[in-house]
């Protein structure tokens, strides 16, 4: 058991070194691996003694478990992945997942909300002036005016701003994606209108390089000196504001996540025009095919359209 343990921290210290994985992507890698590990120990084999057909079974398991197809297909590709490492390192000499068939993943269609929507959700926001509420709709225009995922999002610091010679903020953010690839997103005045106005209330030099802290009362100008949190909003606190956000609107709070916004930056721009290799680069999908399935939801909205106006279609 020892033996494999060091085994999966081997390959995750060398995703980390090798690859650049990100904090989360090991997190999701170990909790799979050690999933694994559990299933070896009780099948009473190691990691590197296991045969095919046990793998096979540990994956008809997963299925009998009704587990999405999509975590699925993460574990297979951790462990992939894994005895691939375990291959090259000469620590077995056949790869077992060769003989597991991919289960190729459904992708859903993304939900997306209307431009009514989300003029609604954020004009209820900015109604709250409280530095925490200014906190709250900055972080919403900027995600509806560049469609960053989530982590993105929260984990920007003060060095993606860059200013220019004028004094002026440029249009633009420097952003660190998945893969820690860098992109440019551009922002529209609107948002960079929120942005000046939500910088105004921070310190000229806060201690904490996030834009958006813990405490939104931290990192902005204090009246009394206090010890400033390091990290950034978490995910979980992000999805729940937007949510007493949607009760606040009259919006249906299960159709409003950080995620659905992303989807709706990306089928409005369809909608208006947008070529899908631009829509790509914004999103910053590695492959056109991640963003094809935006076309979808627009070829839906046509339908329904022409099904509740259409005069033969009653």
């Amino acid at each position: 058991m020892n033996a494999d343990i060091y085994l999966v921290e081997s390959f995750l210290d060398m995703m980390v070194a090798e690859r650049a994985a990100t904090p989360n992507t090991i997190d999701s890698y170990r909790r799979d691996l050690l999933a694994f590990l559990q299933f070896c120990h009780k099948e009473q084999t190691s990691i590197i003694a296991i045969e095919a057909d046990k793998l096979r079974r540990y994956f008809t398991k997963q299925s009998k478990q009704k587990m999405a197809s999509s975590t699925s297909s993460r574990h297979l590709s951790a462990l992939r992945q894994f005895y691939h490492f375990l291959l090259s390192e000469n620590h077995i000499q056949v790869d077992p997942t060769i003989a597991v068939e991919h289960q190729r993943k459904q992708r859903p269609l993304p939900h997306a909300l209307s431009e009514d929507d989300i003029n609604l959700l954020l004009s209820t926001a900015h109604s709250d002036e409280s530095i925490a509420g200014l906190r709250f709709s900055t972080l919403l225009e900027i995600l509806y005016a560049t469609g960053l995922r989530v982590t993105e999002l929260l984990s920007l610091t003060h060095s993606m701003i860059r200013i220019g010679a004028d004094g002026q903020i440029v249009p633009f953010l420097v952003v660190e994606g998945k893969g820690r690839k860098e992109r440019l997103v551009p922002l529209h005045d609107k948002a960079i209108v929120m942005l000046k106005k939500y910088l105004s209330l921070r310190d000229a030099t806060p201690t904490n390089p996030y834009l958006f802290p813990i405490d939104p009362n931290r990192g902005a100008k204090p009246t009394k000196q206090k010890k400033q949190s390091k990290g950034h909003m978490t995910r979980q606190r992000f999805g729940q504001l937007l949510k007493d956000l949607a009760l606040r609107a009259n919006v249906d709070p299960d159709r409003v996540s950080p995620h659905v916004i992303r989807h709706s930056f990306a089928s409005h721009l369809l909608h208006h025009g947008a070529d899908l290799r631009t829509i790509q680069t914004l999103l910053g999908h590695s492959s056109i095919t991640t963003t094809q399935i935006y076309t979808h939801i627009v070829d839906q909205q046509l339908r329904d359209y022409v099904l509740s106006c259409h005069p033969l279609a009653n």
